[in-house]
């Protein structure tokens, strides 16, 4: 998983719990890249992204529209959702995620 710059640590320690790997545009050397940068930095490391910044809903649907393959989006509203129910969904998902649930799809929390 790619999570993007506007994802709370708090988030980033819960997914981690979740056992999900999962990399931050910091530590990937990305801090200030835009949004279509990040978007295809997923598809080179095939990371499905997390984010909560709603400019991931034009560049996925653009994507899919366009038939360009990708690794997926997760879309959470910031403060719309506790920290537990990001960890409960993206366990839920990581459980569910049979061979390539989430490619080319954006999924929104909570599920």
């Amino acid at each position: 998983m790619l999570l993007d710059h506007n994802v709370h640590g708090n988030v980033l320690r819960a997914v981690r719990r979740a056992g999900i790997d999962c990399l931050t545009l910091d530590e990937d050397d990305r801090r200030q890249a835009p949004d279509n940068e990040v978007f295809l930095r997923s598809i080179e490391l095939d990371r499905v992204i997390l984010a909560s910044d709603v400019d991931f809903h034009v560049i996925a649907s653009e994507a899919m529209r366009n038939g360009i393959e990708f690794p997926g989006v997760i879309h959470f509203r910031q403060h719309a959702i506790t920290v537990g129910q990001i960890e409960y969904n993206i366990r839920l998902i990581a459980d569910c995620d049979v061979g390539q649930e989430l490619r080319n799809r954006l999924r929104r929390l909570p599920i």
